[in-house]
């Protein structure tokens, strides 16, 4: 069964959809007018359940401090980082999002890419309380992932090293 945004569902023989998998190998979407994409990493097919998925926020963030986001993406290279394949699932599914992470604005680090200007950039999940929906919005490299900005990674699993450069004032 065909699920919108780069993936699929598989039902049981009643018909009632088991397992939601992401496609996180395909072409991540690329918003208009933007050059292109800078990096993806593929994750292969990943089945959705928020358990699978660790939002982490860096401690120096959890003091209200700003840290670098290349800093922090290179830090994370052999970290499972959720693509921006996983933003849009979420985006066409938002039924299965958690409640639990309507404060948090997780960064889809996995996927960066180049705005109309050549500047790295990667895409987060929002929740716009106004209209009571999820949407995304831009993170642009240079700029200090903000404390309201976690990353989302895939699985459980997180070997980071403790050094992490930030910004005292932005």
């Amino acid at each position: 069964m065909a699920s919108p945004k780069g993936g699929y569902a598989m039902s049981d023989l009643s018909g009632k959809i088991a397992r939601h998998i992401i496609d996180c190998d395909a072409d991540p979407y690329l918003p208009n007018a933007w050059e292109g994409v800078h990096s993806h990493r593929k994750g292969g097919h990943v089945e959705w359940n928020p358990e699978n998925f660790r939002i982490y926020i860096p401690s120096l963030q959890q003091d209200g401090k700003r840290i670098r986001i290349h800093d922090f993406c290179d830090q994370c290279k052999d970290q499972p980082l959720a693509n921006a394949n996983v933003l849009d699932w979420l985006l066409a599914n938002q039924e299965l999002i958690p409640d639990a992470w309507i404060k948090s604005q997780p960064c889809f680090l996995g996927t960066v890419y180049l705005d109309r200007d050549g500047y790295r950039c990667v895409r987060s999940l929002y929740f716009y309380m106004v209209a009571r929906r999820w949407c995304w919005c831009t993170y642009w490299l240079y700029d200090g992932l903000s404390c309201q900005a976690p990353v989302l990674f895939v699985g459980n699993q997180l070997v980071l090293e403790a050094k992490i450069l930030y910004l005292e004032s932005l």
